[in-house]
């Protein structure tokens, strides 16, 4: 199979669930390389994944005819609903078999990256985790993308697919929406610093986690797809860093101390599990020579200054 590295006239890239945080900063990454990129995402211009069957899909592949496809589009917070739970196995096993048997038939040269997640591995035995580590997943969140993640080392170790998962730890950015704990606080500390509050509500701030600047992630799953073999990749930063961590650089970016602003709220407060999930990305180093260069305090901080910007430009 010819090297991803050499381009042809027209390298083609697909990405799905481009109207995140991670699909933007990965369209960003694959158009500095050369590469001309179709978005599947809800914003005007971009084709929408969302409704299509097998033969709708197939039909966009067939029209834009993708080198390599990157999967990102799945709903993310672990809802328990019945919808929610519909919706992220569709996406995570329904649609992805129908990507990789469009490859299988029509297209075998091209490759396929599968965004999973660290959440497969539930509570685990021990940390860090890698590709290897026994899954222990908790949630249909987390059976779901395992499901998928089994489907890609199906379809390669069968039908010779160059397909890839990437094992994703925390990945952030001043993209990150609001529901998550990183935007949170950058939204808290914008939000003291502009006057708007005196206080930021928290939960526990001894839980840890494993926290990388989205762009980073970006890299390596272009590294992944450029790569000779295919393979599974943990994705991290491979440093544990509690809720406490975080909020120490977040306020002090901005000179203040966060233990005079945080309120601990019971509501809020989530046991963590025993053992971190914290990613061990030897193999990412070894095989792709990636690992992250984005600095954590330099990106928490551009984080918080983004958001204080935001609300300055944009009063609620």
């Amino acid at each position: 199979m010819p090297s991803a590295h050499s381009f042809h006239n027209q390298f083609n890239s697909l990405i799905t669930g481009a109207g995140g945080q991670t699909g933007y900063w990965l369209g960003k990454e694959l158009e500095a390389s050369g590469r001309k990129v179709f978005r599947s995402s809800s914003r005007c211009g971009d084709f929408q994944l969302h409704g299509l069957d097998q033969a709708g899909i197939w039909n966009i592949l067939d029209g834009s005819r993708p080198d390599e496809i990157y999967h990102l589009a799945c709903p993310s917070m672990l809802e328990d609903t019945d919808q929610f739970e519909r919706d992220v196995f569709k996406m995570s096993v329904d649609v992805v078999l129908i990507f990789l048997r469009w490859i299988v038939e029509r297209s075998p040269k091209t490759r396929f990256f599968f965004a999973g997640s660290s959440e497969i591995f539930g509570r685990p035995r021990l940390t860090p985790q890698d590709e290897c580590t026994s899954p222990t997943p908790m949630h249909p969140y987390a059976f779901a993308k395992l499901a998928g993640q089994h489907l890609v080392d199906y379809l390669r170790e069968t039908k010779g697919v160059f397909g890839v998962t990437g094992i994703l730890y925390n990945h952030e950015s001043h993209l990150r929406r609001a529901d998550f704990v990183s935007k949170r606080i950058a939204e808290g500390v914008a939000s003291i610093v502009n006057g708007k509050k005196s206080d930021l509500k928290m939960g526990n701030l001894q839980a840890v986690r494993d926290w990388t600047h989205a762009s980073d992630f970006a890299r390596g799953f272009r590294l992944s797809l450029e790569a000779d073999c295919p393979g599974n990749y943990v994705f991290a930063s491979g440093i544990g860093r509690s809720v406490e961590d975080f909020c120490k650089v977040a306020f002090g970016s901005v000179g203040l101390n966060f233990r005079d602003y945080i309120v601990q709220d019971q509501s809020l407060f989530r046991v963590d599990t025993p053992l971190p999930r914290v990613g061990n990305i030897e193999k990412a180093r070894q095989d792709l020579g990636w690992e992250p260069k984005q600095n954590f305090e330099d990106w928490v901080g551009d984080m918080v200054k983004i958001e204080i910007n935001r609300q300055l430009e944009s009063p609620e």
